[in-house]
C-alpha cells in the first residue's frame, strides 16, 4: 500500500489551509509497516477496539500522503502539554478528525488550523443544552444544523488548542448554519475570531477553523 492507495473523497485549500478527506484504509499492518514507529504510533498499537485503531491510523496515513503531495516529509506526529499535534521535525500545522467510515485531515504552513468530521445523530440533542448557548439553539433547526454547529465548535477548540476551553461558554457561534463562516473564542477576556469553512461530504459534515 502506498500513496496511491489513498482514495480521496474530497480536498481543497482554505485560507492557505490544505485539506483532504479520504475512506478509512482496510489495512491495518500495512499502515503499520508504512507509518513512522514513533510513541504517537505506539499509543494507536495499544487501542483495544480494533476499529478505532483503524480510524487513527487512517487518520495518520491520510496525514503522509497529503504531505507527500505538498512535498514535506513526513517524519510523524508529536502532542505538546496541551494535546495539540504537530508534525515531527516540522513547523507546520496540522489537524484531522475521524468516523466510522472518514477521515480528515488539514495542514497549513502559517497559522494554527483544526478541522473536524462529523456524521449527524439524533444523540446531539441529548448534549445539545450543554454545548450550545440558548441564543445558538435559537439558531439551530435539526439534527443537521446541531451537528455542524457541533463540528464547528469542535474545529475551533482544536484551533484554539487550549486545553479545558469551554464549547457552550467561551466558544461562540452567531450566524445561521447555512451562513456559518466565523466563530470566535474567549480566554482570560481576550477575543479571538477564526475564519470557517463547511461543506458536506457524503452524509457526513466538515467544518475546518483558522
Amino acid at each position: 500500500m502506498d500513496c496511491k492507495s489513498v482514495k480521496i473523497i474530497s480536498e481543497g485549500l482554505f485560507e492557505s489551509t490544505h485539506w483532504a478527506v479520504s475512506h478509512l484504509q482496510s489495512e491495518e499492518k500495512l499502515m503499520l509497516d508504512i507509518l513512522p514507529h514513533n510513541q504517537d504510533i505506539r499509543a494507536i498499537s495499544k487501542i483495544s477496539l480494533a476499529q478505532k485503531r483503524r480510524e487513527s491510523l487512517s487518520a495518520r496515513y491520510l496525514l503522509r500522503w497529503i504531505c507527500t503531495e505538498m512535498g514535506i516529509d513526513f517524519k510523524g506526529i508529536h502532542k505538546n502539554k496541551s494535546g495539540v499535534p504537530f508534525l515531527v521535525g516540522s513547523s507546520w500545522h496540522i489537524s484531522y478528525s475521524h468516523t466510522a467510515e472518514y477521515c480528515a485531515v488539514a495542514l497549513s504552513a502559517h497559522k494554527a488550523v483544526g478541522i473536524d468530521i462529523e456524521k449527524p445523530r439524533p444523540q446531539v440533542l441529548k448534549i445539545a443544552p450543554r454545548v450550545f448557548s440558548q441564543k445558538e439553539l435559537n439558531l439551530a433547526h435539526s439534527i443537521e444544523d446541531l451537528s455542524l454547529f457541533w463540528s464547528a465548535k469542535e474545529a475551533v477548540y482544536k484551533c484554539a488548542g487550549i486545553r479545558g476551553l469551554s464549547l457552550r461558554e467561551e466558544i461562540r457561534l452567531e450566524q445561521k448554519p447555512q451562513k456559518l463562516s466565523s466563530a470566535s473564542y474567549m480566554y482570560q477576556g481576550k477575543k479571538t475570531v477564526l475564519h470557517l469553512h463547511h461543506e458536506k461530504v457524503g452524509s457526513h459534515g466538515l467544518v475546518i477553523a483558522t
